[in-house]
């Protein structure tokens, strides 16, 4: 080493030009780390070495390029460069011009000095590469000694050394792929042949030169037991001779490296060896656990073979940690108590692109940030081990065991070997899972093994009425013949490990139940959030196998996409659209139709795209950042991370792990590290530079701040949390109370970290004179304490908003403070008497229940009773069937006014609505001076207590798809349900645009579900309610209080008034308002309807002023200017939609989702704004700028669902003027049912299976 530091010092400041023009110049790699027992010595090759690149059009020859011909150096291990600059995380030492290709360099030579100490006579001589890409022959002195093949191994060098002599090694690496083609996996119906390229191009892995005796123990699993309190040394032995006795000893030092241990095996001999191993046991009473919280307790090992009282072989110190994992029923057990694994999809070791954080150095700082998430397991993402898909290993194992931080492997994938049950292939497959697992089966950390990545599992898988459970076996052929051998070849693959480490579970990513665990890519789509929270309920009851989503969808970002199937969405390459504002709404209603200047940046790629097909990955690298996207999967995840951990998940891992962060402003190079030339002659990889990565691996400190779903993440993924859930089941978020009611809550108390824990808790209600409740509770390791707790309203609380808050504290210092807003609100007031009772239609009975309970009058007719003289009609929930005949109701244009409760869809489909079947939770009023709506703001219009009951709790599908359902005609897939709990409504309506009716409230995607709906026609209305506020599970106040409302309303709403109404416009638009059926049109009128086309616009202000309505639609700057000159006119260029203030009474019924669409538009404005409402005298004029003529849906897909929106929108003006529109809806009640009676009915636009937005494809 006389050489080495002084070197080091050196290079720094030495410039390439110089250090190859030194005819002098040495690295001083004559004097390698080196490791000694009395038996055996290792010498480390890592470091510098000659390095000479082939260029593409160089042959391959078993003699080196010739000195002068642009020979340098690099390091050892090491990952080949990408490109030029400091992108690359290891810089070759080379001329410039030998630069320019490295991205294709495909073989390169390296060289090094060695030398075998004299006294290695009589014993053996091994070159050990721990990892390589991918082949490599080796020369002793020019002489070519053999060759070693991904991914790594020994190679004895015996007969080409000279003891005592400095000799030359050559390695000619060729980083070619070992076959043509490769597959990419993404599940079983989504697999993909790709060409065959190698990635982590380069020698990955730490070398060695071994000189070791003939008979020797060549290597050894220390198994330890915890429930046992015992250890097992099962060595691999070489070259025992037959006949003779031999012992082992095996010493144990602790991190101080003092001695602790000392254990002795029985005789055997060579004959007692089984596949060439010996194993014995003794027991340990005492050993320092390994753990999470206890990574320093670190044991070497060393082990002595004897024979005839001498010392055959002395192996060199091993490192290993007294640890026990293994499953227990549906749990994860560490050391005798659950654990629950919190898990990352962590690249550092398989990003070819930054081979930098493979370091243990970067893995150490990765692990620190992940812990500081409530990280405590992670997933490398190499999906296969196979050449290429990996750089260095050992530094992140090594600072996993010293850190505390849990991970899996994942061993080569089946696929690549063929039909397993076959032994040769299963042969091949144990030799490179074996070379992996015995080298590193000692490092405690690795918990896990993994394989047959996305390829075991079953569509059903996701049920949650299945998950936790036995596998299933659908009879559909695609799952016989796509799903079962894939099956098999796991638990074939799964039989070869399980010989090769019996101590660590084996599970395929993916797989539904397979080889005794449940492991899934777990995509709801947009399966509520509600029933995400619910969804692992029945597994935690019944579950037999621990339960892994080793991929969560937040939702993922896919899921925002428009683009559903054939071809998966991550490979298609086809026409599609984001639908983030449109999804978003379910949550926040109007606001998420704000165009935020991200918004803008994706609409322009939009525009840009036109209809272009295109891939998900363009549209996704910008919607995957909108911070509306990452707001509600933050939200989601708030919800549902609680209540899995709750439900015992045993694996969880959150998947778009690139939004859990945000960049800073700024510019973050490239890092050098400062030690890039330290400590190069020992094991370990050196980068010269560390560069960019995400939050959890950048060099830059400053870099990234958490994002909102970070910090969520951060938040609810600690050990300890705590909060307050719902009465009967700690997921649900009943808020509404009444005056003097008690409300019931659960305190839900979980410890993940590795010791009990004591907690004091403390509940109570803010600005409310009630006692607060406190108590103190011990929860085990892995456990969770479920607290029901009562506290009392008084009964003269006003009603409004307050918060109840509870504070937990735990003994090892950490506090955690959660709050939950209740909504009190005003007792139900009397209901007015009736002059009449009103006529119930209720074959069910459940409607009369709610109108005893309300004493509401009736009396029950049948549906051939004649409603002549009714009033009043209440058509009872699930009263109305598909194919019988129904009542008639002619009698609505006489005046008749009725009361529509709850229908199954299928009824809602053969009145001619288009229709949905999803969960909402949360509707948002748009006409709250509606006497329906009378004390319900809309916070009460959300998260009701109990469960609706229109829809089963569960679908009863149980087949190999995915749920299959009709919609509009077509056979469309959905996800799975998961219970009804806090349901508003479920079998909704779409917004109609032909026909006199008004929605009082909406949800769901794009808000375009009215699930209050009000139509008028003649003299009559129907008030059609789909909000479930019968037959629920509970009492809910908020819909007690709005089925008085309806009931008090049907019986005492007026006659409806409509106005006459006159044109002016040219043929284009008068077309599209005929093909809205409206009616009432006069030359003298009330309402003056203008639209784009007419020859000429007079002056409207005197008609205005006088007490006229105006509608003005789509025109012109020139074109408004003469209809209403008075007004601030501008023309808005290459803008998107607007916002708009939506309070005044001629735009009730209508959203801000309803005004959005998705383009870049040339309108005229008023006072700056696309659609305005403008007191002029005594009279109003509307301004729409956009008509749905400039939204062409036949051009551009993702302007179909803007048209709709636009649609309703103009269409709903018109009605709020009071311009009557015909529709079929009488019609349909008084006739069969018609064939496809969603068309022709109530919507322009005739449906495509896209137009479904919860269609589902497992992804």
């Amino acid at each position: 080493m006389r050489f080495f530091f002084c070197l080091a010092a050196a290079l720094a400041a030495i410039s390439l030009s110089s250090l190859l023009a030194a005819a002098d110049f040495s690295l001083g790699l004559d004097a390698p780390f080196t490791e000694h027992s009395t038996t055996r010595e290792r010498q480390c090759l890592n470091g510098l070495w000659r390095f000479r690149p082939l260029s593409p059009d160089e042959k391959l020859s078993d003699a080196p390029p010739a000195a002068g011909t642009g020979w340098g150096y690099f390091k050892v291990p090491g990952v080949w460069p990408q490109g030029g600059g400091r992108t690359n995380s290891f810089q070759p030492l080379l001329p410039p011009e030998m630069m320019k290709n490295a991205a294709s360099w495909h073989t390169a030579w390296y060289r090094r000095s060695f030398t075998v100490p004299a006294g290695a006579q009589g014993k053996q001589v091994l070159l050990d590469i721990e990892q390589l890409q991918t082949r490599a022959t080796v020369y002793v002195d020019g002489k070519k000694a053999g060759e070693i093949v991904f991914p790594g191994g020994k190679l004895e060098l015996t007969p080409y050394v000279a003891p005592g002599n400095e000799q030359t090694l050559e390695i000619r690496l060729s980083a070619v792929p070992l076959a043509e083609e490769h597959y990419v996996v993404m599940d079983g119906n989504n697999v993909t042949k790709v060409a065959a390229k190698v990635k982590n191009k380069g020698i990955t892995g730490d070398v060695f030169l071994e000189t070791v005796p003939a008979a020797r123990i060549d290597g050894t699993h220390f198994i330890t037991s915890v429930r046992s309190r015992s250890i097992t040394f099962a060595s691999e032995y070489a070259g025992l001779v037959p006949g003779r006795t031999y012992t082992v000893r095996a010493e144990i030092f602790d991190r101080d490296g003092k001695a602790v241990r000392s254990f002795d095996s029985p005789p055997f001999t060579a004959k007692e060896l089984k596949g060439g191993r010996f194993a014995f046991t003794a027991a340990w009473p005492d050993p320092q656990l390994w753990d999470l919280d206890t990574p320093q307790n670190l044991y070497t090992a060393k082990l002595t073979l004897r024979s005839g009282g001498e010392t055959v072989d002395e192996t060199l110190p091993e490192r290993f940690g007294f640890r026990e994992f293994g499953i227990d029923g549906q749990n994860y057990m560490l050391n005798g108590s659950v654990i629950h694994l919190r898990a990352y999809h962590l690249p550092n070791y398989s990003a070819f692109w930054m081979p930098d954080k493979a370091s243990k150095e970067s893995a150490l700082e990765a692990y620190r940030r992940l812990r500081e998430l409530g990280f405590n397991f992670s997933i490398s993402r190499n999906y296969n081990f196979a050449e290429g898909e990996t750089n260095y290993l050992r530094g992140s194992f090594e600072a996993a065991d010293e850190s505390g931080h849990l991970h899996s492997v994942s061993l080569p994938h089946p696929w690549q070997f063929g039909d397993l049950t076959v032994k040769e292939n299963a042969d091949r497959f144990e030799a490179m899972a074996g070379y992996l697992i015995r080298k590193y089966r000692n490092h405690p950390s690795i918990i896990l093994w993994v394989t047959n990545h996305n390829h075991g599992g079953a569509w059903g898988d996701q049920n949650p009425l299945r998950l936790g459970g036995e596998y299933k076996r659908a009879d559909s052929e695609g799952e016989v013949r796509m799903k079962e051998p894939s099956r098999r070849n796991f638990l074939a693959a799964q039989e070869r490990v399980a010989k090769l480490d019996p101590t660590r579970p084996v599970y395929s990513h993916a797989s539904g139940s397979l080889g005794g665990h449940y492991s899934l890519n777990c995509y709801l789509n947009w399966a509520p959030a509600q029933e995400r929270s619910d969804w692992l309920e029945t597994f935690s009851a019944k579950g037999k196998y621990p339960l892994s989503f080793v991929e969560w969808g937040l939702p993922h970002i896919a899921s925002f996409s428009s683009y559903r199937w054939p071809k998966f969405i991550w490979a298609a390459n086809d026409v599609m659209t984001v639908w983030d504002a449109e999804y978003a709404a379910d949550l926040y209603g109007d606001s998420a139709a704000e165009w935020t200047p991200e918004r803008e940046k994706l609409l322009d790629k939009l525009v840009a795209l036109g209809d272009r097909p295109t891939s998900w990955h363009t549209l996704s690298s910008i919607a995957g950042r909108l911070p509306g996207v990452i707001r509600l999967q933050a939200d989601y995840f708030r919800d549902n991370l609680p209540a899995m951990r709750a439900w015992n998940i045993g694996l969880l891992l959150p998947w778009d792990d690139y939004a859990f962060y945000a960049p800073n402003p700024g510019t973050f190079g490239a890092v050098e590290n400062p030690g890039r030339l330290e400590r190069l002659n020992r094991p370990g990889l050196v980068p010269d530079f560390f560069n960019w990565g995400d939050y959890i691996l950048t060099a830059h400190k400053g870099q990234f701040r958490l994002s909102p779903l970070g910090e969520a993440i951060k938040e609810w993924n600690q050990p300890l949390i705590a909060w307050i859930g719902g009465g009967k089941s700690f997921t649900t978020k009943e808020h509404v109370y009444l005056p003097g009611e008690t409300v019931e809550k659960q305190l839900v108390i979980l410890n993940d970290t590795r010791k009990p824990a004591e907690c004091s808790y403390e509940l109570w209600i803010r600005k409310v004179n009630a006692p607060a409740i406190r108590g103190k509770v011990t929860i085990g390791p892995g456990r969770k304490a479920v607290i029901p707790v009562k506290t009392f309203l008084p009964a003269s609380l006003a009603p409004g908003s307050y918060e109840l808050a509870a504070n937990f504290r735990f003994d090892n210092g950490e506090r955690r403070r959660h709050a939950f807003r209740i909504d009190v609100m005003s007792p139900l007031p009397p209901s007015p008497a009736a002059a009449q009772p009103v006529a119930l239609y209720d074959p069910k009975g459940m409607t009369a229940k709610l109108l005893d309970e309300l004493k509401i009058p009736y009396r029950r007719i049948s549906r051939s009773t004649s409603l002549k003289g009714v009033k009043t009609l209440v058509i009872g929930r699930e009263a109305l069937t598909a194919a019988e005949p129904l009542p008639n109701l002619d009698a609505v244009r006489d005046g008749l006014n009725v009361l529509v409760f709850e229908q199954p869809t299928a009824v809602l489909e053969r009145l001619g609505f288009r229709y949905n079947e999803y969960g909402l939770r949360r509707l948002f009023p748009r006409d709250a001076a509606h006497p329906a709506l009378a004390g319900l703001p809309g916070e009460l219009l959300a998260d009701w207590r109990g469960e609706a009951t229109l829809l089963a709790p569960y679908l009863d599908y149980d087949q190999f798809f995915c749920p299959e359902w009709q919609w509009c005609g077509f056979k469309n897939t959905r996800v799975w349900r998961c219970r009804n709990r806090g349901t508003v409504a479920q079998a909704l309506i779409e917004k109609p645009s032909i026909g006199n009716f008004t929605p009082l409230a909406d949800g769901g995607f794009a808000l375009q579900y009215a699930p209050l709906l009000e139509y008028k026609e003649g003299r009559g209305r129907i008030l059609f309610c789909q909000v479930e506020v019968t037959g629920r599970t509970e009492p809910e106040p908020a819909a007690k209080r709005l089925a008085a409302n309806l009931l008090d309303y049907i019986r005492r709403a007026e006659i409806p008034h409509y106005r006459s109404f006159r044109i002016i416009a040219g043929p284009e638009f008068q077309a599209f308002l005929s093909s809205l059926k409206l009616e009432g049109e006069q030359p003298d009128a009330d309402v003056i309807v203008a639209g784009p086309g007419a020859k000429s616009y007079p002056d409207l202000t005197g008609s205005v002023e006088s007490g006229k309505t105006v509608l003005a639609f789509g025109l012109s700057e020139a074109e408004l200017g003469q209809l209403l000159p008075q007004l601030d006119i501008a023309t808005a260029k290459n803008r998107p939609s607007q916002m708009a203030d939506l309070s005044a009474p001629e735009l009730r019924g209508i959203s801000n989702l309803d005004t959005a669409f998705q383009t870049r538009l040339d309108y005229a404005t008023v006072d700056g704004r696309e659609l305005t409402v403008k007191k002029i005298g005594k009279g109003t004029a509307v301004i729409v700028g956009v008509i749905p003529s400039m939204l062409n849906p036949e051009e551009f897909f993702r302007l179909r669902s803007s048209f709709r929106r636009r649609t309703f929108l103009v269409s709903q003006i018109l009605r709020n003027a009071g311009i009557a529109s015909g529709s079929v809806l009488l019609e349909r009640f008084s006739s069969q049912p018609v064939k496809d009676p969603w068309l022709g009915s109530y919507y322009l636009q005739n449906p495509i299976a896209g137009d479904d937005p919860y269609r589902y494809y497992h992804w």
